[in-house]
């Protein structure tokens, strides 16, 4: 009879497969930790400060319009931020009354301004006449 060979599991069958030596050296493409840690930091820095540059702007009445706040951020990241799709966020800041009450309290959080502030903002918005300039363009023309 012939003998019939024992096959080894999956597992076994690394062939040509090296390991990584461990002896403290890295890859060259990846950073050291502490470099890392302070470019983050470096980042969330920058964030929170431009974050209360919107704060003050709001707070003191600088910013009045939404394209003040663009200044700091571009739209798509600050919806990213408060936690809009990007389609949603340009919609709501193309009609300011989509805004709903949520919404305004997520923004309030992350600019960690009065709910008041924000409300009184959007409201603004709504009445502001080159709005409504718009909105009269578009009714006189129909256009979109």
């Amino acid at each position: 009879m012939t003998a019939k060979k024992k096959l080894k599991p999956a597992s076994a069958k690394k062939l040509n497969q090296t390991v990584p030596s461990q002896k403290g050296s890295k890859p060259s493409n990846q950073r050291p930790a502490k470099d890392q840690k302070l470019k983050e930091e470096l980042k969330a820095t920058r964030l929170a400060n431009k974050l209360l540059t919107i704060k003050r702007g709001l707070e003191s009445g600088d910013i009045t319009t939404f394209e003040g706040m663009f200044v700091s951020f571009s739209p798509t990241r600050l919806g990213k931020l408060i936690g809009f799709h990007f389609y949603s966020f340009d919609e709501k800041l193309a009609d300011p009354g989509k805004f709903t009450y949520n919404d305004m309290i997520r923004l309030s959080n992350l600019l960690k301004v009065d709910f008041a502030i924000i409300n009184n903002f959007i409201y603004r918005q709504l009445k502001s006449p080159q709005r409504k300039t718009e909105e009269r363009h578009k009714l006189l023309y129909h256009t979109d």
